[in-house]
């Protein structure tokens, strides 16, 4: 004879939670995305509001929808990436990143090469690939260059895109921004926000790039990758690593987040450069 629960309440909780599982493992297998890792109660929330969307009741439903309509698991992305950022994150970071960029274009320089690509890979509203512009634009008043630079910033997320193009943030976005960058790099809107400048929105391109799916940027000078690697599992991080590597000019530099650790089998590939600000360069074939 099948047992029958002596609390039915714990049952119908535990086929939720599988079925919560479900749907997550869902993502993985279709977008590449993994959410397994993170705080539950904030990503069951961020589904709940899409369910809700659609009057759907269960997981297992939603799930089917999914299945038949990428329109919705783009817009449940777009929800579950949490696009949190600021100009100049981990202020200290930056000082290095600097340092690096102002020696990188020295060699450049001495070698006769006109060239530098950047790619801000994961860009989500833009204040990366402006941080690293604004960089550039002062070490060229102290190293003049006629150059072509690609800077290139991805995201998948559309609503981070276009707010990225926007280019109007609040101040709270800005508090490692020194005074004098503010003076030269932003206008003050009238409801208070600050918006990037022209010049310095011209020198960035927006993408939408999956990073697992898509091809990467090729001959990248520099690729930065921060706080990314925590949307996913070891698997796909070592993918990830190995389609920077292949980005990369020989010789080029991956800086990823002070929180994010280099995989130990990535060590044969990368060797690091600058501990603290999670800096490595790529090593010869």
């Amino acid at each position: 004879m099948e047992s029958v629960s002596k609390n039915p309440s714990h049952s119908l909780s535990e086929d939720r939670n599988h079925s919560f599982k479900s749907l997550l493992n869902q993502i993985v297998q279709d977008r590449g995305l993994d959410f397994r890792q993170y705080h539950q109660g904030l990503i069951k929330r961020k589904i709940a509001m899409r369910m809700r969307s659609h009057k759907v009741e269960s997981y297992a439903g939603y799930g089917r929808l999914l299945t038949k309509s990428p329109e919705e698991f783009d817009k449940l992305l777009e929800e579950l990436c949490i696009n949190v950022s600021e100009f100049f994150r981990d202020k200290e970071v930056w000082i290095t990143v600097k340092y690096l960029l102002e020696n990188l274009i020295k060699q450049k320089k001495i070698r006769n090469d006109r060239s530098l690509r950047i790619w801000s890979a994961g860009c989500a509203n833009g204040e990366e690939p402006y941080s690293l512009a604004i960089l550039l634009q002062e070490i060229l008043r102290t190293e003049p260059w006629a150059f072509e630079l690609e800077l290139a910033a991805s995201d998948i997320d559309k609503k981070a895109l276009l707010a990225a193009q926007a280019g109007a943030y609040p101040k709270e976005n800005l508090k490692n921004v020194e005074d004098r960058y503010l003076k030269n790099y932003f206008i003050t809107l009238a409801d208070g926000r600050f918006q990037v400048k022209d010049a310095i929105k011209a020198m960035v391109k927006f993408l939408r790039l999956d990073l697992i799916r898509d091809d990467s940027i090729r001959e990248a000078d520099v690729v930065v990758c921060r706080n990314v690697f925590i949307y996913f599992n070891r698997s796909l991080q070592e993918q990830l690593l190995m389609k920077f590597y292949r980005s990369l000019k020989a010789g080029g530099y991956l800086v990823m987040g002070k929180a994010e650790i280099l995989l130990t089998e990535a060590e044969e590939i990368f060797k690091e450069v600058d501990s603290n600000a999670r800096i490595y360069q790529k090593k010869e074939a």
